[in-house]
């Protein structure tokens, strides 16, 4: 049994071969790839940062609109019924004006409308009052 145990080769060789690294340079193509991906690089970050500026405008506008919106709505929210009747005053403005001159015929509507908001949503006409007056000292 000696002899066998002998004569059992080993698993790895005893040997270890030296690795050597061979630097070779870059070719041509390679260069023009490793420029063109970095181009892209800088592209794709440059439009993804201009998409993140264009959304946060966006959002600015929502939320100055939103803003707008909720100073401008009555605190109990009956808006709808009321719009329907200054909706009906300036198209009864309209049609009472048919056959006058183009300036009556504009304008007359909108006082209508203007004057029918005071009676059917006096907070709402109430708001926009104090907004413009607001806009007017701010930018005047």
């Amino acid at each position: 049994m000696s002899i066998l145990e002998d004569k059992k080769l080993p698993i790895y060789n005893k040997e270890e071969n030296e690795v050597t690294l061979i630097k070779i340079p870059p070719s041509t193509l390679q260069l023009k790839i490793s420029q063109s991906r970095n181009q892209l690089e800088k592209n794709v970050k440059d439009v993804s940062m201009r998409i993140e500026n264009i959304v946060d405008k966006w959002i600015g506008i929502e939320n100055k609109v939103e803003k707008f919106a909720k100073e401008l709505v009555p605190s109990n929210g009956e808006i709808i019924s009321g719009g329907i009747y200054v909706m009906i005053a300036g198209m009864a403005g309209l049609i009472l004006t048919q056959r006058r001159s183009f300036s009556i015929r504009f304008m007359t509507p909108i006082f209508i409308s203007l004057a029918a908001s005071t009676i059917f949503l006096p907070e709402t006409h109430r708001n926009f009052r104090n907004m413009i007056w607001k806009y007017k000292q701010n930018y005047f």
